[in-house]
């Protein structure tokens, strides 16, 4: 699907942090100007071809296809702009700015919520196996406390 948009869509991608602790692009080629309270960084532009998979900045419109596509050390929502390519769960683009990146207290949170609402059905194939459970209650011990030593002990004394 070919479209192009005047008006900026929210979406979300994964990005890598460098050791120095800067965002960049999952081959390390780009780094993104990061938010600054609640101004977004400054827009990115792709010149050239723009091609699902190939060329140009990549985004999904939920934060499960972000997942889907590419997972790295921060979540990020953007704002992109100039959607030339879009396949089922993605799209490139030619100009994206990062909105917000999301903190690591919000991914353990996304994770233990997404891991509660299957954990039913992976006790009653699993009877007995306490290992997810365990997981999310170290997880939400963590986020209650803020120390994995914590965490830790709650999983294993669960």
């Amino acid at each position: 699907m070919k479209t192009k948009n005047a008006t900026p869509v929210r979406a979300y991608r994964f990005f890598c942090i460098s050791p120095e602790g800067k965002i960049r692009s999952r081959k390390g080629d780009q780094v993104w100007p990061t938010p600054a309270g609640k101004k977004p960084g400054a827009w990115i532009r792709h010149k050239g071809d723009v091609r699902c998979c190939y060329t140009g900045l990549h985004a999904s419109r939920t934060i499960l296809d972000a997942l889907r596509n590419h997972q790295g050390e921060a979540l990020g929502e953007v704002e992109a702009s100039k959607i030339m390519d879009e396949q089922m769960n993605k799209f490139a683009c030619g100009k994206m700015r990062i909105v917000r990146i999301y903190s690591r207290k919000h991914l353990v949170a996304l994770a233990g919520c997404a891991a509660a609402i299957v954990l039913p059905i992976f006790e009653r194939r699993f009877p007995g196996d306490l290992r997810v459970r365990r997981a999310i209650d170290a997880g939400v011990t963590w986020l209650r406390t803020g120390t994995y030593a914590s965490a830790a002990a709650a999983a294993a004394y669960a």
